[in-house]
């Protein structure tokens, strides 16, 4: 009984010695804001017609000779987001990674079957590790020289400014 009164009266003077706030791991480890996307802008060929769809993840234009996407995705999987834009896996293209202004590049050309005839497709993804900036250019395959002119002239002035 003696040590139950002795261990009252030392708990009674610590109480007074303990801190008000407590720190919890939930205080180191809160969570920060979500990312925000950028916004994907560049040069659009001469003949692109006005956007002809927008939707919640990008924009469809059309021009004379090209069909062009440009698409924010939520990133992860790239096998993932290459069969959301060609239909086609990681492996079944020829994938060229490379780095562009500290992101990561992802950029195919593919053979397709069109409404008109033979097609060529082309994709690029950029990736900053939280969004997959996407753009996907279709063109008729006897446009060949000219669409990839395009092409080149439009990945060229590809750039993220925030929204």
């Amino acid at each position: 009984m003696k040590k139950a009164a002795f261990l009252l009266c030392v708990l009674c003077l610590l109480s007074g010695c303990a801190k008000k706030d407590l720190e919890t791991i939930g205080d180191a480890y809160a969570p920060g804001e979500p990312p925000v996307a950028k916004k994907l802008e560049m040069v659009l060929p001469e003949d692109a017609a006005q956007e002809v769809m927008e939707g919640e993840t990008g924009s469809l234009y059309f021009c004379d000779s090209c069909e062009i996407a440009v698409e924010t995705l939520a990133a992860g999987d790239i096998d993932a987001t290459l069969r959301t834009l060609t239909g086609h896996g990681e492996k079944e293209l020829s994938l060229v990674k490379t780095q562009r202004d500290g992101l990561t590049c992802y950029e195919s050309v593919w053979p397709a079957a069109g409404e008109g005839g033979d097609e060529i497709g082309r994709v690029m993804v950029l990736s900053d590790g939280n969004f997959h900036y996407c753009i996907t250019m279709t063109a008729r395959a006897e446009s060949g020289a000219e669409s990839a002119e395009t092409w080149k002239n439009m990945v060229e002035s590809v750039k993220l400014s925030e929204k």
